[in-house]
Formats: C-alpha cells, structure tokens, sequence
C-alpha cells in the first residue's frame, strides 16, 4: 500500500508539473501537443484529484 501511495504522489506531482509547463513555458512537452487549454485544465484536475485522495482522510478533512 505504501509503494500505491507514493505511486499516486508522483502522478499528482507531474500532473501538476505538466499543467504549469504547459503555461509557463511551452505548449509542447517531450512530442505532447498541449495547444488545446482543456489540456491544461486536465493536467491541473488530475494532479489535484490524485493528491487529495493521497492527503484526505475519508471524512474530507485534510491530515496531519
């Protein structure tokens, strides 16, 4: 469960790596076209989403 829940954390980080990237510095990232701003918005949704279901307890709050 441990190695699932680092999984999860690497997959939300480069979600939201991707999502700035394509932002800040470039719409095209190692031959992924990220012209498209719903692109974007997903990248931030999954980088988010994957975090929170790693830091949230089951009742929603946030633990310590």
């Amino acid at each position: 469960a441990m190695m699932q829940k680092w999984l999860v954390i690497l997959l939300g980080a480069l979600g939201l790596f991707v999502g700035f990237y394509s932002l800040a510095i470039s719409q095209a990232f190692l031959g992924a076209n990220l012209e498209n701003p719903a692109d974007t918005l997903l990248h931030f949704a999954v980088g988010v989403w994957a975090l929170a279901s790693v830091f949230m307890e089951k009742g929603g709050s946030v633990q310590a």
